[in-house]
């Protein structure tokens, strides 16, 4: 094993380190961090730049499976996952879904890298500018509401490498729907996007030059298996520290995240 590869195993492992923790903590998935992470260092495992987006996403569509599967099954012997919403709404996620891995492979580096960047910023300035938690009535989004953004959702989520729950979840809460029902669906809606978005990566990505070594199609099998167990076990420890943090102190340390990986992510893009 050369001294590169074993820096390259490193930061791997220190991604899943962190995305894990991260994950946990701000309850969200290890895209935001991991995205970022792969496109630096996939080029130097010898991932041409011209598929190193793609690849990345794969990759990070695949390791939402492991984790949501954890999820969904914990959400389900809670009770949280609430059937009807489930059978209503993840048809939507599924179109989506399937809409955005049929559609990616129209989609440049270039752009997914800008799309990826504005995510970031948007999602920045939603958290900063968001005050307390809502209250009111529970209800749950109007037929039209769930069609329209389940397909929006299950197909963003495709093109950025993400389990869908940062987007599902602030969505459902809009109508009001209750936080930890809404947090249930949005394990539930990772499983079906990272599924079909893994899929999807696999066939579209296969036999495509510019690859690394271990690859299956753009889902890059080593970052998967050096990753997935790291970010499965030191998830609940970001939630246990979560859960003794005060919000307010949560919330800035998450934008302050975000502000820092969208200004890398814009310099990477445009720079």
């Amino acid at each position: 094993m050369t001294e590169q590869m074993i820096v390259h195993l490193l930061v791997l492992v220190v991604a899943g380190l962190v995305a894990g923790f991260a994950g946990g903590l701000f309850g969200i998935g290890g895209g935001a961090i991991l995205v970022p992470t792969f496109l630096s260092l996939f080029p130097l495992m010898g991932v041409g730049q011209e598929v190193v987006m793609h690849s990345a996403v794969g990759t990070c569509l695949a390791l939402v499976v492991p984790a949501a599967i954890m999820a969904t099954k914990t959400q389900h012997k809670l009770g949280n996952l609430e059937a009807h919403m489930l059978k209503t709404w993840i048809p939507w996620i599924l179109l989506g879904t399937v809409a955005g891995t049929l559609t990616i492979q129209l989609l440049r580096t270039h752009d997914l890298k800008v799309l990826f960047t504005l995510y970031l910023f948007t999602s920045a300035i939603y958290v900063a500018l968001k005050g307390a938690s809502e209250t009111g009535d529970e209800g749950e989004p109007p037929t039209v509401a769930k069609a329209g953004g389940g397909f929006v959702i299950g197909m963003l989520s495709v093109w950025l490498g993400l389990g869908g729950g940062t987007f599902a979840v602030p969505y459902l809460r809009a109508f009001h729907y209750p936080i930890k029902k809404s947090i249930a669906i949005a394990s539930a809606t990772g499983l079906v996007i990272g599924l079909g978005g893994a899929i999807g990566a696999a066939v579209h990505g296969w036999g495509e030059p510019g690859l690394a070594k271990f690859s299956l199609g753009y889902i890059n099998l080593l970052a998967f298996v050096m990753i997935a167990p790291l970010v499965m076990t030191f998830a609940p420890l970001g939630s246990r520290v979560a859960s003794k943090a005060p919000d307010r102190v949560l919330k800035w340390i998450y934008v302050a995240l975000l502000v820092v990986i969208s200004s890398y992510m814009a310099y990477r893009t445009f720079f």
